[in-house]
């Protein structure tokens, strides 16, 4: 049982056995309470709902459905319960992926020689370490906006 169901259900016990005003009072503060908590976590992590709500829309046009269809949401909670080592495993990956398509036609900015010339241009340190100052850089001017 979530606590909102919880809540709910307790105002209506409420509606049937008359509480007296403590009675009353007490519940409404916690109503108010649960309230404030939600509106205040959605403030408090804005950034992520933003890009939760990016890719829930991206997984229903993956799987050519709709809202009421479990299985978006499922992904996406598949994917958000993932180790961020494995994620940033993935996206190194994909970079040297992107590297080998692009092989003998670019000198890499970071180390100065054709691509071609590596087998993996990108490491796991590194990735992982321009990914941390990318996410940093994000977060620090997106609360410096909302300032």
């Amino acid at each position: 049982m979530t606590i909102k169901t919880a809540l709910e259900r307790i105002f209506w016990r409420f509606q049937k056995i008359k509480g007296n005003e403590t009675d009353q009072e007490a519940l409404n503060t916690l109503a108010e309470f649960v309230n404030n908590k939600h509106t205040k976590q959605l403030q408090d992590n804005e950034m992520f709902a933003k890009v939760y709500i990016f890719m829930y829309s991206y997984f229903l046009k993956r799987y050519n459905t709709d809202v009421y269809d479990p299985i978006p949401q499922k992904e996406l909670h598949r994917y958000l319960d993932q180790p961020l080592e494995r994620i940033v495993e993935r996206f190194k990956v994909k970079m040297n992926e992107r590297e080998y398509e692009l092989q003998g036609t670019i000198v890499h900015p970071a180390i100065g020689k054709s691509t071609s010339d590596f087998t993996d241009v990108w490491d796991y340190e590194t990735v992982k370490e321009h990914l941390e100052l990318m996410i940093n850089m994000a977060i620090n001017e997106f609360k410096t906006l909302k300032q």
